[in-house]
C-alpha cells in the first residue's frame, strides 16, 4: 500500500503511513475494543493529556502522538444494532495491508462511531459500520494493531473488523499495554456471546427500560453458562450481564 488519504466521518482526512502498526492487543469487552489503555486504567488521563484526537466521550476515540501526529490508541464503541447486509465475506476477500492514519495537523475533532454490528456465526470476525454508507468495489482494509483493521471504501472510512473477537473478550477492569496475551480459543462461547448480542441490543433496549421478566430470565440463564469451563472470556461476558442485571432489575 502506497501512502493514501483516508476521509473520515468529520470530513477530515488523515494520511496513511504504510508497513506501520500498533503492537498492543486489542481488548474486546463487548461494549468497546480498546487498543491501548482503557478508560478505568491508572494512567489513561496522562495519556491524554500527551496526546491529541477525539475524544470517548462524543464519539470513537483515536488518539495520536503529539509529536508524530501517528495513531497510537483507539477505543471502539460496539453498536446496539444487529445488521447483517451480506458484506462480511466481501470485505474478509478484500486486499489487506498494515498502516497507521497520522494527522496533517495538530487538532482535536469529532469521530463519529459505527451504527450497527454484525458477529459471524463461526465468531470468525466481528464487523461493525455505517448502516448509512451504501459500499462500492473499491474496498480494501488497513491492518492498524493485531487482529484489527480499518475499513475503507473508496478512500472513506467505512468502520473497523476485529478478526476472532471472543479471544479478545476481557474484563473492562483489564487492558493497556502492559496486559498479558490473552488468545486463547473459547468454541463454546462464540454462540453465548450470539445470544448475548441477541438479547441486548437496540431491539430488546424497552423490555429491558420496562424490567422485562422474560428477558432476566433468558440472561440469567446465558449467565449460568458461562459457568464452566471458566476463563477469562467467559468471566467478562458473565460481569457484562451482572452489570445490566444490576443496572436494569
Amino acid at each position: 500500500m502506497n501512502d493514501t488519504t483516508l476521509r473520515l466521518p468529520s470530513d477530515r482526512a488523515v494520511d496513511v503511513v504504510p508497513g506501520l502498526t500498533l503492537t498492543t492487543l486489542p481488548g474486546w469487552t463487548l461494549e468497546t475494543l480498546n487498543v491501548g489503555p482503557f478508560r478505568s486504567a491508572r494512567g489513561y488521563d496522562a495519556h491524554l493529556a500527551r496526546t491529541l484526537g477525539s475524544s470517548f466521550d462524543w464519539g470513537d476515540e483515536f488518539r495520536f502522538g503529539e509529536d508524530t501526529l501517528l495513531l497510537e490508541t483507539v477505543i471502539l464503541k460496539v453498536p446496539e444494532r444487529n445488521l447483517d447486509r451480506g458484506e462480511l465475506a466481501v470485505w474478509k476477500e478484500s486486499p489487506v495491508s498494515p498502516g497507521l492514519p497520522r494527522l496533517r495537523e495538530r487538532e482535536s475533532f469529532l469521530f463519529d462511531g459505527t451504527t450497527a454490528r454484525h458477529l459471524a456465526l463461526d465468531g470468525s470476525a466481528l464487523l461493525c459500520y455505517f448502516e448509512e454508507l451504501a459500499p462500492t468495489q473499491r474496498r480494501y482494509r488497513i491492518n492498524v494493531a493485531p487482529s484489527l483493521d480499518l475499513l475503507c471504501d473508496d478512500g472513506r472510512y467505512y468502520g473497523w473488523m476485529l478478526a476472532w473477537p471472543v479471544r479478545h473478550l476481557i474484563p473492562d477492569t483489564m487492558g493497556g499495554p502492559g496486559s498479558p496475551s490473552r488468545l486463547a480459543d473459547d468454541a463454546g462461547l462464540v454462540p453465548l456471546v450470539h445470544e448475548y448480542h441477541q438479547l441486548v441490543s437496540d431491539d430488546t433496549l424497552d423490555r429491558l427500560n420496562a424490567q422485562d421478566p422474560a428477558l432476566k430470565a433468558a440472561l440469567t440463564a446465558l449467565r449460568e453458562r458461562t459457568l464452566a469451563p471458566e476463563s477469562l472470556s467467559r468471566r467478562a461476558l458473565r460481569e457484562r450481564i451482572d452489570a445490566l442485571l444490576d443496572t436494569f432489575y
